[in-house]
């Protein structure tokens, strides 16, 4: 056995319950039927994984009982321990199989609805969504995850090229650091000819190579 195998959780090995969970971590109420087509399985087999995921606590449901006459009626959302139970199952997996895997894929087809949780200095944790994402830097051992709420840091196993796999909306315009394109405002030359990205959290230094990618990357925002 894998000495990560204890970290991974058996009901989300099942890959339609694991993209199911991906596609509700913005804590919203989604339809059985756009879940199915998210999952690319029959309604009937989103329901029967609802049940065992509401059975366990991770999904609440908008009717007490899930029937086969009701499907398209049906409506589903992650409650709080279901998310954790996610992250934790999902960083267990990329530490597990790498960034580059299928979960990868996996994810990108789930709408990137991905949550990370990530550990706070006071030793609390978190968990932020793709869109509160401004900007991540790099650093040794962690990474900084700029939001509209504030900074926060997370483990380095969670590396840039993870966040910027994960989530096409984010770009890379330096070695240290990846920015999301809507929340950039421009793309400026300093007075040593160096350039930098002005952000909703502020400044953001770009190498050479990014400068190219962050103005195709507005060009095609602004399109």
């Amino acid at each position: 056995m894998h000495e990560l195998d204890s970290d991974l959780n058996p009901l989300l090995l099942v890959r339609p319950r694991l993209l199911m969970l991906c596609g509700l971590s913005d804590g919203e109420w989604r339809g059985a039927t756009e879940l199915a087509r998210l999952a690319d399985v029959p309604i009937s087999t989103i329901a029967m994984h609802a049940r065992t995921l509401k059975d366990v606590g991770f999904l609440s449901t908008n009717v007490k009982y899930i029937r086969a006459h009701n499907l398209t009626d049906l409506y589903v959302r992650i409650t709080a321990p279901g998310n954790e139970a996610m992250c934790e199952h999902i960083a267990a997996l990329e530490r597990l199989l790498g960034a580059a895997t299928s979960l990868t894929i996996d994810i990108r087809q789930a709408k990137s609805y991905y949550v990370f949780k990530v550990h706070k200095s006071d030793g609390s944790a978190i968990f932020i969504g793709r869109k509160q994402i401004i900007y991540a830097e790099a650093f040794e051992n962690t990474t900084r995850v700029v939001t509209p709420d504030g900074t926060h840091v997370m483990p380095g196993r969670v590396s840039l090229a993870t966040l910027q796999a994960l989530y096409p909306d984010l770009i890379r315009v330096h070695r240290r650091y990846i920015v999301a394109v809507d929340a950039i405002r421009g793309l400026y030359q300093n007075s040593d000819k160096t350039h930098r990205l002005e952000t909703d959290m502020g400044p953001v230094p770009v190498s050479r190579r990014g400068v190219a990618v962050a103005r195709e990357a507005l060009a095609r925002d602004r399109s």
